[in-house]
C-alpha cells in the first residue's frame, strides 16, 4: 500500500461515503515505513505517542481541512505500540 491518498478518496472518506475507512485510516504498512492517518474533524493537531513512555513519536500532517491527518514513521523491527 502506498503512504499517499488522493484528494478524491479523502473527500470521499471526510463526507462519509468511503465504503471501507478502515483501509485507509490507522496505521499501515507502507514502502516508506508506517502511514499513520485519522480523521478528526476538531483537532487542531494530532501526535502519536509512544504507549509506554508517552513520548511523541509522531506529529501527524493535517492534509486536508475536514480534518484528514497523516504522517509516516520510519521502518521499524519491532512493532510500534501506540
Amino acid at each position: 500500500m502506498s503512504g499517499t491518498i488522493d484528494r478524491g478518496t479523502i473527500q470521499q472518506l471526510t463526507s462519509g461515503h468511503y465504503a471501507d475507512p478502515f483501509s485507509i485510516l490507522g496505521i499501515h504498512k507502507t514502502a516508506d515505513g508506517y502511514a499513520i492517518r485519522t480523521f478528526a474533524p476538531d483537532a487542531t493537531q494530532v501526535s502519536v505517542l509512544d504507549k509506554d513512555t508517552q513520548k511523541i513519536l509522531l506529529t501527524l500532517t493535517q492534509t486536508d481541512q475536514t480534518g484528514f491527518f497523516s504522517g509516516t514513521l520510519s521502518p521499524s523491527k519491532t512493532p510500534y505500540r501506540y
